[in-house]
């Protein structure tokens, strides 16, 4: 663990403090979500903090899942307990033509395809592919099928990025099923 980290968590478990400990030490606060603050740290990668049990359920749930496929950024390290989560770092992806630069596919297909599965599969019918699908579209249909992350999740834009190597990941997939049911009960899952 890096010694910033360290003294992040070791210092409070206030998550406020927490990131107002980030901030006054160096780190360059680069992304917040509805539960989590991103912070810059060293070479390419960042250092995700929760904002509250939201933000907590989310780090473990990237830390359990991260290893699961290819197209998911990478958690280099996490703590079982969620306070912290350090990712490889990706670059947001430039709107819609940056989506589609990357990964080959026209964005409003791959959204329409999201959609369709979904809907097969919480009717528990049998998801068919025309033809030979692409990769990337295989490896939403298992995170939805297997980790239960929801179809909105893979449907906003900010949720993609590019790595170093210009490869496209998938760099927020804090909600999979378990954080869907406990913090979203509004938001359906299989």
């Amino acid at each position: 663990m890096e010694q910033i980290v360290k003294e992040i968590v070791e210092g409070s478990d206030n998550f406020n403090v927490r990131c107002t400990y980030a901030e006054n030490n160096g780190l360059k606060l680069i992304g917040m979500g509805s539960a989590r603050s991103v912070y810059k740290l060293s070479g390419s990668r960042v250092l995700k903090l929760p904002r509250d049990e939201k933000g907590i359920a989310q780090n473990k749930a990237e830390g359990r899942i991260s290893a699961r496929d290819s197209v998911l950024a990478k958690v280099l390290e996490f703590s079982q307990d969620g306070s912290w989560l350090v990712m490889e770092q990706a670059k947001e992806v430039k709107g819609t033509a940056g989506f589609e630069k990357a990964s080959g596919l026209s964005w409003v297909s791959f959204t329409r395809t999201i959609a369709k599965m979904w809907n097969d599969l919480k009717n528990g019918r049998v998801v068919e592919f025309r033809g030979v699908p692409a990769p990337l579209i295989l490896s939403v249909y298992s995170l939805m099928k297997n980790q239960g992350i929801p179809p909105g999740e893979f449907m906003t834009i900010e949720h993609w990025g590019t790595t170093k190597t210009g490869k496209l990941v998938f760099i927020d997939y804090g909600t999979d099923r378990e954080v869907a049911k406990q913090f979203y009960p509004h938001i359906p899952v299989i």
